[in-house]
């Protein structure tokens, strides 16, 4: 018969914080709360245990395909929780050990218990209204066994000087994370052990956490199913992560705009962008963007790329500039040697890394004559505010540009319907507006996708709204009618 450990009095420390989130504190939308009590089957309430919220449903009921928890509390000597700081939506609550091994939880390795007391499959939704407060959320704690995966993470017998490993389990469906276990120091051979596992589908994946990021190494992810009993004999194999290196070059013009050429390429940043949406949850160990700034010789370096197909952009710091291309004469320095490779359009195709690519070489063209354009939605009846997650593409209307990615964009519309594009290509375009439910900022732009391409360029004529952007040109007034 299983035994819980239950804390009572004062001799528990609470690892929580009186203080709001930052997004709570700035966004008068993050204000909603959910508390109730987290109890034994007998009645008994429970100490410092860690009670998280996950947003599965906006308030219309619309499923969130990648979903966040919010930042996890801690029950009071009362079994009491209070989950502030929350963004309207639907909810599920739960208990959980402390996935990340620090602090020590007396409930590691338990499955999570949520709300009312059910596994994930038979949860009770809570619903969370702006300024709302759902109250009687109750938690009765199972007190399960979860499952475990075990294995081996190999480094290799030159691992680098690091600040540690970590090995993090993600579930498939939503991208949450499900466990962790941090280890170190890092050696050829390291085995990890991930407890409080429920039935389902996962991805597993290490990273070593270099002192330097050309020193950082990470696995390929492995797919686990873990379905009624413990999975062990994992091994992850680490590789190093690639880089990448160039120059930006400011292209001599004859269009140069007023109060143009000024400013220095050293506040300019380059980022690099996977094309593959990343879970969210994971960007506690992996950018999802990451960038280097550039010298005042235009010089940059990107290291600690994980094999991917990445797009270039640009963190321009005059709304004059815009980007004119992206290509690469460029050697790629593999582990064991160097071999050519074939020059191409970065700014159209991508760059796809390897493990432990060099790339070097890319030649960033800025040139000065960037056009921009505000403008709004207009509904039908004025009294209407804009419909929720829209977005707005400019599209290329020359066919001759159907394909150069540079000359894509998209920001996504406020919610007084208004929208602004800077730093773009001077050319003639057509706008679009499309509903981007649960979308968040963090996917990737939907023009790096070749079909999507097709499908913007077929709307956007639909649409029939045609725009001509001359050098530095600056519209203010743009209008376009709700579909």
């Amino acid at each position: 018969m299983r035994r819980l450990l239950i804390l009572s009095g004062c001799a528990v420390v609470l690892f929580t914080s009186l203080n709001p989130t930052a997004s709570s504190q700035s966004d008068p939308d993050f204000v909603g709360v959910i508390t109730g009590r987290v109890t034994t089957l007998t009645g008994e309430p429970m100490v410092g245990v860690k009670v998280i919220a996950l947003m599965v449903k906006d308030l219309n009921g619309d499923p969130y395909r990648r979903q966040f928890g919010e930042r996890p509390r801690y029950t009071d000597d009362r079994g009491v929780y209070r989950l502030y700081g929350l963004r309207p939506g639907i909810y599920v609550v739960f208990t959980r050990g402390d996935v990340t091994s620090s602090p020590i939880s007396p409930y590691e390795g338990y499955a999570p218990t949520y709300h009312p007391s059910s596994p994930r499959e038979t949860a009770s939704e809570v619903r969370v209204t702006k300024s709302g407060e759902a109250t009687g959320v109750d938690i009765r704690y199972r007190g399960e066994r979860g499952h475990t995966v075990s294995g081996v993470a190999s480094a290799g017998k030159d691992a680098p000087r690091s600040t540690g490993m970590s090995v993090a389990l993600y579930d498939v469906s939503s991208g949450f994370l499900a466990g962790v276990q941090n280890l170190g120091p890092v050696e050829a051979q390291n085995a990890f052990t991930i407890k409080g596992v429920t039935d389902g589908e996962y991805e597993i994946v290490a990273r070593v956490h270099g002192m330097e990021n050309d020193e950082s190494l990470v696995s390929l992810p492995r797919r686990v199913t873990v379905m009624g009993a413990d999975v062990g004999g994992i091994e992850l194999k680490l590789a190093p992560l690639a880089w990448v290196s160039g120059k930006v070059v400011v292209e001599t013009s004859p269009d140069v705009c007023e109060g143009g050429g000024k400013s220095s390429l050293s506040k300019m940043f380059v980022r690099v962008r996977p094309e593959t949406k990343v879970m969210p949850d994971a960007r506690r160990f992996s950018n999802f963007q990451s960038g280097g700034s550039v010298s005042e010789q235009g010089e940059f370096k990107i290291s600690g790329l994980e094999p991917s197909r990445y797009f270039i952009s640009l963190g321009l710091p005059d709304e004059n500039w815009y980007a004119k291309s992206i290509d690469t004469p460029a050697t790629t320095a593999g582990s064991d040697s160097v071999k050519p490779v074939a020059t191409y359009d970065v700014g159209r195709n991508g760059l796809a890394l390897k493990s432990g690519d060099r790339v070097s070489g890319l030649v960033v063209i800025i040139a000065n004559g960037a056009a921009g354009l505000r403008g709004s939605l207009k509904a039908e009846n004025e009294s209407l505010r804009a419909p929720a997650g829209m977005v707005v593409h400019l599209v290329p209307a020359e066919p001759a540009a159907a394909d150069d990615v540079l000359r894509y964009a998209e920001v996504p519309m406020g919610r007084n319907g208004a929208f602004e594009f800077k730093n773009i290509a001077p050319g003639k375009y057509r706008l679009l507006t499309r509903s981007a439910p649960n979308e968040p900022s963090y996917g990737p732009p939907t023009a790096w996708d070749a079909n999507e391409r097709a499908k913007l360029r077929k709307e956007a004529e639909a649409m029939k709204v045609e725009i001509e952007l001359k050098p530095c040109q600056r519209i203010k007034d743009q209008s376009v009618k709700q579909q």
